[in-house]
């Protein structure tokens, strides 16, 4: 079971053309040239915070981060784990000592995918088929696929996260689901306990110097979900 797991969600919606600029000075020419490469502002906006967010958390630990051949970001060195997801101006990234998945999403009408998204098994458990309920198992699964590295298509069909039959559960891995906002959701996988679980959110008005130093964006997160192990 994990010893330290964590979480930040960070509100992007408010970054304006200065404040993208100013992130975009301290992320690796790589990340800059990918946020850079997406049309849409907010798309450039997104990818340039969730590179600040990587790259800052591997400078505060010492390392770096790369791509598995799926597009798995991973730490180099292999005691920490890391994942990153981002829906409806919202990035979130969780990082462990264990296996890690993190998925946000943001609701939207969900019955024309309840077929799909549903196993027997869990329609036969699940009685709240709203939306938000299942925006919140979709964050499940995907949380779950997100540690595991596989997508969507290969992972999803078949793939319970709810009732008594389901291999994850019986595996270990257990599932944090927090309302970001009336309309956000976002779920951590792994195995850890839940019940002190907390997401804390991080302000980018902090990088208003654009020569502050990516690791400053971490060294004042406490310990903000953790298994609290004896």
């Amino acid at each position: 079971m994990s010893k330290v797991l964590k979480c930040v969600v960070i509100d992007c919606s408010q970054i304006d053309e200065r404040r993208y600029r100013e992130i975009l000075s301290n992320v690796s020419k790589e990340r800059g040239s990918r946020a850079e490469s997406f049309k849409s502002f907010s798309d450039k906006v997104i990818s340039a915070v969730a590179g600040l967010c990587m790259e800052g958390l591997a400078s505060s630990l010492g390392t770096k981060v790369r791509k598995l051949k799926n597009g798995k970001p991973v730490f180099e060195r292999d005691d920490m784990h890391l994942s990153v997801s981002h829906s409806g101006g919202f990035v979130a990234m969780a990082w462990s000592d264990g296996p890690v998945g993190v998925d946000i999403q943001r609701i939207v009408p969900m019955s024309n995918i309840e077929r799909r998204l549903l196993t027997d098994s869990e329609c036969k458990v699940l009685e709240d088929r709203s939306d938000r309920s299942l925006t919140r198992v979709w964050t499940m699964k995907e949380s779950y696929l997100k540690m595991t590295g596989d997508g969507i298509a290969k992972g999803l069909p078949g793939l319970d996260v709810l009732s008594d039959e389901s291999s994850v559960l019986k595996e270990g891995h257990r599932f944090h689901t927090f309302d970001v906002s009336d309309d956000v959701i976002v779920t951590i996988c792994g195995r850890f306990d839940p019940c002190d679980a907390k997401v804390q959110s991080l302000d980018m008005g902090q990088f208003r110097n654009a020569s502050s130093p990516m690791s400053s964006m971490f060294s004042g997160i406490s310990i903000d979900m953790s298994s609290r192990q004896p």
